[in-house]
């Protein structure tokens, strides 16, 4: 699935950004948000499979949900020595039913806190903290949230000791007592820091509609200062950082959590170069210093 949603998303975001006669439906499809609203001609078929953007929040009621039953289901294996049938049969059916454990129980507890803390954060910033405007997206962006979060519990699941096929085995204990290695305070710390960094990139996009405490407009705004300095879109840097330091916690070893990575960047990278390219259309003083996404590079 993330294979194929990073080749989608590859494919189709090059052709809108670089291909001068692409067909307007096509480009209507991907995009979504103020890009999405910058089309001038506008297929009325398209508004039968669109949706509200800001019904993102809908994505992070159901990860927070799903990433707190996959946080009490493994601390159920690992700290009361329990069983998970369902989990297995859902990692069977979508991943592979020959698994190996190859990471340790320490990673899968740290990062399942942390991607749980980042559901629960995300959550409280789509119905406290953003302002949405009346944009919309494609009702195929809306399916592909609920996709990725549901696929991204299952990864961290899938090389984890314990959620081999046999949920029957029973080990006393699956801990070796390796909390504070390298990997695990590198990976934490990378991951906290880009986790503030994308609360406090959504609060100044934020301010850009407000007066005071009060929103006086759902309009789009040049953003400046902190890390937008550096780039357009560091909210969509954080993502990226906080996914890869994921890969790290894990000690690098989990395949299906590299696969994760794959569709974090290809998708932020691209997002984030065609809001780029809005922003130097729309705003005429626009710093030509500043990046897409990642800072000095792209």
């Amino acid at each position: 699935m993330f294979i194929f949603y990073s080749f989608v998303v590859t494919f189709s975001g090059l052709n809108v950004l670089y291909v001068n006669n692409i067909p307007l439906v096509f480009k209507q499809l991907y995009t979504f948000g103020k890009v999405h609203k910058s089309t001038k001609k506008y297929n009325s078929i398209v508004k039968w499979v669109e949706v509200p953007k800001r019904w993102f929040g809908h994505f992070y009621i159901f990860s927070v949900v799903y990433f707190l039953f996959i946080l009490k289901t493994i601390v159920f294996k690992y700290f009361a020595s329990g069983t998970s049938p369902f989990i297995i049969h859902l990692l069977n059916v979508f991943g592979s039913k020959d698994r190996v454990a190859i990471v340790k129980a320490e990673s899968v507890v740290i990062l399942s806190v942390l991607i749980t803390l980042q559901a629960c954060r995300r959550c409280y910033e789509c119905f406290y903290v953003s302002i949405y405007s009346n944009s919309r997206m494609n009702i195929l962006h809306y399916i592909v949230g609920f996709t990725f979060y549901f696929g991204v519990g299952l990864s961290l699941l899938h090389d984890a000791p314990g959620f081999e096929n046999n949920f029957e085995k029973k080990t006393m204990n699956y801990f070796s007592n390796e909390w504070f290695t390298p990997t695990h305070l590198m990976g934490t710390t990378l991951f906290l820091a880009a986790f503030f960094l994308q609360f406090e990139a959504h609060k100044q996009l934020a301010s850009l509609r407000k007066k005071g405490d009060k929103v006086s407009s759902e309009g789009h705004y040049m953003p400046s200062s902190g890390f937008f300095e550096f780039v357009s879109c560091p909210h969509y840097f954080a993502e990226i950082v906080i996914y890869l330091s994921g890969c790290i916690i894990l000690g690098g070893k989990s395949n299906s959590w590299w696969l994760v990575c794959l569709w974090t960047v290809t998708n932020q990278v691209l997002t984030g170069l065609m809001n780029h390219q809005w922003y130097q259309k729309t705003f005429k003083n626009y710093p030509q210093k500043r990046k897409a996404v990642i800072p000095f590079l792209i």
